[in-house]
């Protein structure tokens, strides 16, 4: 009899558990994904966005599909030299969503492998590089942006001397 109580204590605690853990993921995903409303047109309605708790700028959005106006309108094509113009333009041109100024990035590589380029920046803070804060892209050859991640950490007011 006791084996029963005992079987049926750890079940339902595993039934607790398993619906905390679900009503946490779910909040978590609720909070990744902003309305439609909120979302930029350069996004495609496909994108997956996940917005940091804290600090509210996007750390990661997949499935992007986004062109960098230099390139859609014939301006640019991407390659080593113009790499940094075109994701800095981008930057700059999606300010208010991304939070991150381009002024405040140096651009550390653009690498291009089997047709996709990977371009990072780091962030800077009055002249001083932000420990593990970087922006990536990931794009295609034609300069579609597939992904994008960031740690940049807004807002720093820190004594520097």
């Amino acid at each position: 009899m006791n084996r029963i109580f005992s079987s049926v204590r750890v079940a339902a605690i595993f039934v607790i558990v398993l619906v905390a853990v679900t009503s946490l993921l779910g909040l978590a995903f609720a909070q990744a994904r902003p309305d439609s409303g909120s979302r930029p047109a350069f996004l495609s309605k496909d994108a997956r966005v996940t917005i940091h708790p804290v600090t509210k700028v996007p750390q990661k959005i997949v499935d992007m599909n986004a062109v960098p106006s230099q390139v859609k309108e014939g301006r640019q094509v991407l390659n080593r030299e113009s790499a940094e113009a075109v994701f800095r333009d981008f930057l700059a041109e999606n300010r208010d969503y991304l939070k991150v100024p381009p002024e405040e990035v140096k651009l550390v590589s653009a690498t291009q492998r089997r047709g996709t380029w990977y371009v990072k920046f780091q962030q800077f803070y009055k002249g001083i590089p932000v420990h593990d804060a970087t922006v990536g892209f990931t794009a295609t050859d034609k300069g579609m942006i597939r992904s994008y991640g960031s740690s940049f950490q807004p807002r720093l007011d820190v004594d520097t001397t």
